[in-house]
């Protein structure tokens, strides 16, 4: 942006506005940083048998939680991991090869 249109902006678009309005912009822009910032926390965790049960409530949408090879005798309990379409929770077994 150069001057000229930070001019434009400020004199055409943020002067007229109301100060309600003023703060549904703010609002709006916070929302936005907000949104990617929780876009770009996703997490990827490594499982195994011992810690596998301890991972499962920390997993928020978009996180991975990966299983190595092993026995997993506890369980998967996944009820109340909430994921979106957008952002979904992924659990991967091991290689095919190996047994989870």
């Amino acid at each position: 942006m150069n001057d000229r249109t930070v001019s434009r902006l400020v004199t055409e678009v943020l002067l007229p506005c109301t100060p309600v309005t003023l703060r549904l912009l703010a609002l709006i822009s916070w929302s936005t940083v907000l949104l990617c910032a929780t876009e770009a926390t996703a997490e990827t965790y490594a499982a195994h048998p011992e810690n596998y049960h301890s991972l499962l409530p920390k997993l928020r949408p978009g996180d991975i939680l990966r299983l190595e090879a092993g026995h997993y005798i506890r369980g998967l309990r996944i009820h109340d991991l909430h994921g979106s379409a957008a952002q979904p929770i992924v659990i991967e077994g091991p290689a095919p090869s190996s047994t989870a």
